[in-house]
């Protein structure tokens, strides 16, 4: 290249190259509002900014991926720049594709910062009674019991029983839960069960079992739900829309926005995002999907692995052969989640392979399955197909087994039971709501069923419900295809007023026994208590019944009560649900908790009303303790006391706690407290009130001495000596023994 090309070269590279100004501090404005009160900047001689990637970030402008490295123009990016000389500034117009985006999902509130654990023992209890028809008196203990062990919480469950035979105890399960929060897994050991396929059945080990777990992780998405977005050019309204319904209601800033659903039916939706802005213009957004509860998002993953011992009867502490169970789930896309188990013990494997796929079409599932034992090797497979939207609902499905395919529900199967082991079935079945007529719902399927045995069941049924005001009626038609025996069922049900109803219903089995029975329902107040009620007669082939139950709640948990009347005898009893805490703050009862618990700390201060968002639900026992029941795991919301319980000399910092527990455990919540005892004292010298003011010191307080000798003191103790100083003079007083309350002055001789 000759010197004179370089020299163009160079001079073309110059001209390119934007000419930078000296620098300036001034304020900088994004669309009216200030970001940067004195920023040091460098602009170009035509009026543009030349910034990194940093800086831009910082005033709230959010870079196309495509940006270069290094300085931006502002123009470049579509960016108005004016700068003020009177005022100093640099007026930005960011476009609204740039500003940050706005995401808006309905989320729990999950949290990770639990509190601590207290100690002690929680079990929920279930205490029934019962006296039979033969005069015979029966009674249960049903307990979950749960304790914190090792950073986790250990859990066992049982029923102890006694009939006219003896006490008779079952041991359900008894398992140590850690559950590892941030990674969304869980730990066990003990009893567990294994997740289930559409091949095989959940089997019960005792051992280790370590996987993904969907309850560590609420503020995840395990449904593929899409998510609509758009730009709003300025301030707007947005509403979301499913299937016609709306479901939320969001204020834009002008910028990108994402909106997506919170609960949503499985099958075909609608969603529809309507964009108002100030200025009345609308923009409507539609997308239609199909959602399949059977499917991941795209990317997710869950996984388990299994290894024990397998109990061979739920009822009894036996256990079988050693084995080990392994399952995942991966979702490909959206519309197509894969995946596949291993069962295996030393005599026996399975292998299954699954796919889920869905569309605007419905869902598809299918599933194959191998296995070899000491019978050979055997074969399964399974494929079924559903879809629904409001109108339509449509599903069919077909499993077979060969005689010899084998997995872990057959290692425990109880003895004499394996003949009822299914191995091919066949269901198919469609429902049909009218569009105009919301009322009438209307469904028919068939069932086929064929036992290991050799026996079968097959039956074709018809349903159909119509609500029409304070009436509902339905009606049901079955033919049982193996007999060629028919059935039917008729119901009507009337509501009087919102509390109360009336029902009647007959019957006729497929075995031709025929049925009648009324009934009424409903509630009523007596008293601060809430009653449920349920009263009826019923009339069959073996004679006339009449029943009636009632129930209700206390603060101590759930109680209810039966009687029963058939053929001149009767039979009754009653049955009482609750949670009772044995640790921290000694015995505490309350409710039945299905989730996880608190216990909460007024130190020293009893019958404090101590509740959550549902009002104040117990108070605290003598020592200040109260048991609070039923928190949702992992999110974290207010606990509060109410002050008015508190006595007048006992001050709290604050009123409210937030409180986050683990799942099946409990948390510790403390108020602490603060007394200040006072006393009004009136101090005199030879019978003569003190004049003047002055001082009065203890070893816990310095307060003023006013006129009249009259003194407020906040920490008085027993004994205490005070000296009081005036303008020329001082003397000393000591306390008496008992101090009295703040209404009785105490009238003190200063020497």
């Amino acid at each position: 290249m000759t010197m004179r090309a370089l020299a163009l070269a160079l001079a073309l590279a110059l001209v390119a190259l934007p000419v930078l100004a000296e620098e300036t501090i001034a304020a900088v404005q994004v669309n009216g509002k200030t970001v940067d009160a004195a920023a040091l900047l460098s602009p170009t001689e035509d009026g543009d900014l030349l910034l990194d990637a940093t800086t831009w970030a910082a005033w709230g402008v959010t870079l196309p991926p495509s940006t270069p490295k290094g300085l931006v123009s502002a123009r470049k990016l579509g960016i108005q720049v004016v700068f003020d000389g009177p005022s100093q500034s640099y007026r930005l117009t960011v476009p609204a594709s740039l500003l940050p985006a706005q995401t808006f999902q309905r989320r729990a509130s999950w949290t990770a910062d639990v509190n601590a654990q207290p100690f002690g023992l929680f079990t929920n209890y279930d205490v029934a009674v019962n006296r039979n028809l033969y005069g015979d008196w029966l009674s249960s203990f049903g307990h979950d019991s749960r304790t914190r062990f090792f950073g986790g919480v250990l859990e066992s469950t049982g029923q102890l029983n006694h009939t006219p035979n003896g006490f008779d105890y079952r041991r359900g399960q008894t398992t140590w839960n850690k559950d590892f929060i941030t990674q969304g897994t869980t730990l066990q050991l003990g009893d567990g069960f294994t997740r289930p396929n559409n091949l095989a059945g959940s089997v019960d080990l005792l051992g280790v079992h370590w996987g993904t777990n969907r309850a560590l992780r609420p503020g995840e998405s395990f449904s593929p739900v899409p998510v609509i977005g758009g730009i709003a050019d300025s301030r707007s309204q947005a509403e979301l829309y499913v299937a016609g319904v709306k479901q939320q209601q969001q204020k834009l800033q002008p910028g990108p926005y994402e909106l997506q659903a919170g609960t949503l039916r499985a099958g075909a939706n609608n969603l529809q995002v309507v964009v108002r802005d100030d200025f009345g213009r609308e923009q409507v957004v539609n997308q239609d999907f199909y959602l399949s509860p059977q499917n991941l998002p795209k990317g997710k993953t869950e996984w388990s692995m299994d290894a024990g011992l397998v109990r061979t009867s739920p009822s009894e502490d036996r256990y079988g052969s050693p084995a080990i169970v392994g399952q995942l789930k991966h979702g490909l896309s959206d519309d197509w989640t894969m995946g596949g188990q291993i069962q295996a013990t030393q005599e026996a494997q399975n292998f299954t392979f699954s796919n889920q796929v869905s569309g605007m079409w419905g869902a598809l599932g299918a599933d194959v399955g191998m296995s070899r034992s000491e019978q050979g090797t055997g074969q399964a497979w399974s494929v079924g197909y559903s879809y629904r939207n409001p109108q339509w609902s449509v599903f069919a499905n077909h499993m077979e087994k060969s005689k010899n395919y084998w997995d872990l529900t057959r290692d425990s199967t109880l003895e004499g039971t394996e003949g009822f082991r299914v191995v091919k079935s066949t269901s198919a079945g469609v429902g049909y709501t009218p569009r105009d007529n919301p009322q009438l719902q209307i469904s028919a399927a068939i069932n086929q069923a064929f036992l290991a045995s050799g026996s079968k069941s097959e039956r074709l049924s018809a349903t159909a419900r119509y609500n029409r005001g304070a009436d509902s009626f339905g009606a049901s038609l079955s033919y049982d295809l193996a007999t060629h025996s028919p059935g039917a069922y008729l119901s009507w049900r009337h509501m009087l007023g919102n509390q109360s109803s009336v029902s009647a219903g007959v019957s006729r089995s497929t075995d031709g026994r025929m049925a009648e029975a009324v009934q009424v329902s409903g509630s009523t107040g007596v008293g601060s208590q809430r009653l449920q009620y349920t009263g009826g007669v019923a009339n069959a082939e073996d004679g006339k019944t009449g029943f009636a139950t009632l129930q209700g709640n206390t603060p101590m948990g759930r109680w209810q009560s039966n009687v029963t009347a058939q053929g001149g005898q009767i039979q009754g009893g009653g049955r009482f649900e609750g949670s009772a805490w044995v640790g921290e703050g000694g015995l505490l009862m309350g409710p039945a908790s299905y989730g996880s618990f608190a216990i909460v700390e007024v130190p020293g201060q009893k019958d404090v009303p101590v509740g959550g968002m549902g009002g104040y639900l117990q108070k605290t026992n003598n020592q200040g303790y109260a048991l609070v029941s039923n928190l949702q795991p992992l999110q974290s919301f207010p606990l509060r006391i109410d002050t008015r319980g508190l006595p007048m000399d006992t001050t709290i910092d604050r009123t409210s706690q937030p409180v986050a527990a683990v799942r099946l455990g409990g948390a510790k919540v403390v108020f602490p407290v603060s007394s200040t005892h006072l006393i009004e004292i009136h101090l005199q010298h030879n019978g003569q009130a003190l004049a003047g003011t002055g001082l009065v010191k203890t070893s816990t307080e310095e307060v003023p001495l006013g006129l009249g000798g009259v003194a407020v003191l906040e920490h008085p103790e027993a004994h205490q000596t005070l000296t009081v100083t005036r303008e020329a003079s001082t003397c000393h007083v000591t306390l008496p023994e008992t101090l009295p309350d703040f209404s009785t002055p105490l009238v003190l001789e200063c020497l």
